[in-house]
């Protein structure tokens, strides 16, 4: 762990998994003792989070938890994004708030975080998602539904994108509904 300038600096690429993980729990050990009082600490740990491939302990989830609902979108953004893949039905339903965040951004990487979802829920959010004012949302929930079993609901949605006026939007539309998965299947 290196501190410049008030910020906390971490290089978990050059350890071990073990040692990444003793590193991320001392970090936010740290970073909780300063209250989070340095944004820039703050983005940084979470930033360590999110380009680690470590199993997150239950304590780090529970403070990931809380910032996907700070008032600083950047926190809120990598906090869904270090969260990505968990099946833990609390979280999950807390990313599903995020879904409905006025920021564009914030959707797409609640979005994100929701790829391969098989909460139900979830999946149904991400239907409605496919009619979003911002056609990277659109794209992203598209992308988000494929290999996801779903309801005939979604697939009339995203046909209905095969006609969308821009072109990244109706090609993920079409791959994911080559790669659909029927509820009943």
């Amino acid at each position: 762990m290196l501190r410049k300038n008030n910020v906390i600096y971490v290089d978990f690429a050059s350890l071990s998994s073990k040692e990444s993980f003793r590193k991320l729990v001392e970090f936010e050990k740290l970073c909780k003792k300063e209250n989070f009082k340095d944004k820039k600490s703050k983005e940084k740990l979470l930033s360590c989070f999110s380009s680690t491939n470590l199993h997150l302990l239950e304590e780090t989830k529970k403070n990931l938890v809380e910032l996907l609902k700070d008032e600083n979108m950047f926190i809120r953004q990598i906090a869904a994004e270090a969260l990505r893949g968990t099946d833990d039905k609390e979280i999950v339903e807390n990313i599903i708030e995020l879904l409905k965040d006025e920021d564009s951004w914030i959707r797409k990487s609640a979005i994100e975080a929701l790829k391969g979802t098989k909460n139900k829920k979830a999946i149904e959010k991400l239907v409605e998602l496919l009619e979003d004012d911002c056609s990277w949302v659109r794209v992203s929930a598209a992308e988000a539904l494929k290999n996801t079993k779903y309801e005939e609901k979604a697939i009339r949605k995203l046909v209905e994108l095969l006609k969308d006026k821009y072109n990244w939007v109706r090609e993920e539309a079409e791959e994911a509904l080559k790669n659909i998965k029927h509820e009943k299947e």
